[in-house]
């Protein structure tokens, strides 16, 4: 028996009837299945494609590379890359013997050489091309020049058999000159020179007509000598007026900036670099150009044409062969006195 104190406000608790079933307690779900965490998205995620990385190599590497006492030569890998030279940083391990081979031709252009021991970078091919961005700096300890200081010469050669040239020097630094040797037998020369370049220029081709100036450096360039075979010009840099000056040059100064650019069968193109477009250099459609062109294509493709043709004839006349000795083999067969066999009745 349930008993209410006078005052208290709760209420009795209900009393389910006698003919209500009883609920049972809800079952408990067993927890999901273990489900790893989706992947976010990269590289290795298969709905995105993976990015290309550039892989570089000793003949075309992707990083800017700082070098002295440095040598590239192939045969058939093209040569490409950018390049800050240093005549003034150490080399340890160096060894002159087989660059100072390549002074030689450079010397005789000029009278003597300002570098006759050392050569501080250079790029030869024998059938391929040649693309460089090259600048002369002074990036080592203790190389910072002083004003009054006496330019350090960076010597510079870049030659090709049968490959073309495309070369910016993009950049002289404060105390340092360039001594530039660029070379080719059958391949097309481009050469943009830096806006402070300051010296001269000598040109050895066949023709005269085949050297061709950008509206930039025509403008900052005067001839000296000119000749069917070579011309020597000068170019200076322009003043703090805008317009270039005009010194007397010396052909075997050893501080200034010079280079000698040369090639058989080619064309050359000279510029300056960030000025000049190679879209202006005028093309002339005559016979000496499509001779030219023809040469570019080097002595390699013209050795697969005759392979070619060569192997095609040895084919003729092994056919030949066989067919004279099948007849050679009949007339053997034909009787002692050239009768057939209805002769001999």
């Amino acid at each position: 028996m349930l008993i209410l104190l006078p005052g208290e406000s709760e209420k009795a608790p209900t009393v389910p009837p006698k003919d209500s079933v009883a609920q049972p307690a809800p079952e408990e779900l067993p927890p999901p299945p273990y489900s790893p965490p989706a992947p976010k998205a990269g590289p290795s995620s298969p709905g995105l494609p993976e990015p290309q990385r550039a892989f570089g190599s000793a003949f075309a590497p992707q990083a800017v590379q700082t070098v002295n006492h440095f040598e590239l030569f192939s045969k058939h890998s093209p040569i490409a890359g950018t390049y800050l030279v240093d005549p003034l940083l150490p080399t340890p391990g160096f060894t002159a013997g087989g660059l100072r081979k390549l002074r030689k031709k450079g010397g005789r252009a000029w009278g003597k050489s300002a570098c006759p021991n050392d050569i501080h970078a250079s790029f030869r091919t024998r059938h391929a091309p040649i693309n460089l961005d090259l600048a002369a700096v002074a990036e080592s300890e203790g190389s910072s020049p002083s004003p009054a200081s006496v330019k350090v010469p960076t010597c510079i050669v870049v030659s090709s058999r049968h490959g073309r040239i495309n070369l910016n020097l993009f950049e002289i630094q404060p105390g340092r000159s360039i001594d530039l040797n660029v070379e080719t037998r059958h391949g097309k020369i481009v050469l943009l020179l830096p806006p402070t370049y300051d010296g001269p220029l000598m040109f050895q081709t066949r023709y005269a007509s085949s050297v061709t100036f950008l509206p930039e450096f025509a403008a900052r360039t005067r001839t000296l000598r000119a000749t069917d075979r070579e011309t020597l010009v000068v170019c200076t840099a322009p003043s703090a007026s805008g317009a270039p000056s005009m010194p007397t040059p010396s052909l075997e100064t050893e501080t200034g900036d010079r280079a000698l650019v040369r090639t058989r069968h080619g064309r050359i193109i000279v510029g300056i670099s960030g000025l000049d477009r190679i879209e202006d250099a005028a093309v002339n459609g005559n016979l000496f150009q499509k001779l030219g062109e023809l040469f570019e294509v080097g002595g390699k493709l013209l050795g697969r044409y005759v392979e070619g043709h060569a192997s095609a004839l040895e084919r003729k006349l092994t056919e030949k062969s066989a067919v004279l000795t099948r007849a050679l083999d009949d007339m053997k067969a034909v009787a002692p006195d050239g009768r057939g066999a209805s002769g001999n009745k």
